[in-house]
């Protein structure tokens, strides 16, 4: 006998919105603090605070390496309640939460008595059709499909949780299967997916993908300042700047050059 679907309330979906948006924080936060720090080694002075403690830094690579695959194989799992799949799958069962009415009453609070604003604030918003809703569906099966098909999964499941490849050149040939823009891509699909739902709930915007910079080498040479709200992916590149030029604080000279964003290297 089939399990009956949970009944999608309010309650329920921020709650579940939620939890995807801690899990995808996770994800880049593993990602982009890794490869800042590689990165960032391209720098001298940084690279040589680095050797100077080589055990401490090895040690913080390797957990952020595990982490990488672990908590991408975790949301990117088929049967994971809490995954793009499964948020996209309630987001179709959730539709009434986007519609023109829920919005409504969700704002009344805020304009208060002003009818008019209210009224032209409306007219100005999107109510998502069914057409982007199973488009939704779609790219979310797509990315899983692309992790759990390929050597990502593989490397999560037999080297990272478990230790079924025990010989380096078994190890060797399935990174050697991997690409560091597939990984930053599913990263930044995984929070355009959350940032997409969250403003179509909220402000009533199209359910779109917008765009956003997924290379950790433009953020490191072009940050976004001091902007309130920043992505987590930019966020921790910034901060791994910051706790690297540290350790080159004590030589001014030193200091100065890990300040400069390192040189793009050919091909990125």
């Amino acid at each position: 006998m089939a399990t009956p679907a949970r009944q999608v309330t309010e309650q329920l979906f921020l709650e579940e919105l939620e939890i995807y948006r801690q899990e995808v924080a996770q994800c880049a936060q593993y990602l982009y603090a890794y490869l800042s720090i590689h990165a960032l080694s391209a720098n001298d002075n940084i690279r040589r605070g680095l050797n100077e403690e080589a055990l401490f830094w090895n040690t913080m690579l390797g957990s952020l390496q595990t982490s990488i695959f672990i908590s991408l194989g975790r949301v990117f799992d088929a049967n994971n309640l809490h995954g793009p799949v499964a948020l996209a799958r309630m987001l179709r069962a959730a539709q009434a939460l986007f519609s023109r009415a829920s919005l409504e009453a969700r704002k009344r609070p805020v304009f208060g008595d002003k009818v008019n604003e209210l009224q032209e604030y409306l007219d100005g918003t999107n109510i998502p059709a069914e057409r982007e809703f199973r488009r939704f569906e779609r790219l979310a099966r797509g990315y899983t499909e692309q992790f759990n098909s390929t050597a990502y999964r593989e490397l999560r499941s037999k080297v990272f949780a478990h230790k079924v490849y025990t010989r380096n050149e078994q190890v060797t040939e399935l990174f050697s299967q991997t690409n560091i823009d597939d990984l930053q891509r599913m990263v930044s699909f995984l929070y355009r997916f959350h940032t997409a739902v969250r403003e179509a709930y909220d402000n009533g915007t199209c359910l779109r993908l917008s765009r956003a910079r997924r290379s950790v080498h433009e953020m490191l040479e072009n940050p976004r300042g001091h902007a309130l709200v920043k992505p987590v992916a930019e966020e921790i590149t910034e901060s791994t700047r910051r706790v690297l030029g540290s350790i080159a604080l004590s030589n001014p000279v030193a200091a100065a050059a890990a300040a400069r964003p390192p040189r793009t290297p050919p091909g990125n």
